[in-house]
């Protein structure tokens, strides 16, 4: 509840009470992966898809698992680059 007015002569203006609803989402279709060449030095689009359906199936941010993926692959290989990924699931 909400007070207006003057100190000591405040009213109740009202309340509210949340309703919360988490929107039933279809399962997404496609994806599109939009990435910087330190994900592309590293895996093919194969692998990357694979993967990021892998990390939606199991309800991870398949962005961030794809970043984790190819720095862990550039350690592996003694190679630097900077890894930037961005992926969107479509209908």
């Amino acid at each position: 509840m909400r007070g207006a007015g003057a100190r000591g002569r405040r009213r109740v203006v009202g309340a509210c009470r949340t309703n919360l609803a988490r929107p039933v989402r279809p399962p997404p279709r496609r994806l599109l992966i939009i990435a910087s060449d330190g994900l592309w030095d590293v895996s093919t689009a194969d692998i990357a898809i694979r993967r990021a359906w892998e990390s939606v199936r199991a309800g991870r941010d398949p962005a961030v698992d794809l970043t984790d993926w190819a720095l862990a692959q550039h350690d592996l290989k003694g190679t630097i680059d900077n890894v930037t990924v961005m992926v969107a699931l479509l209908k």
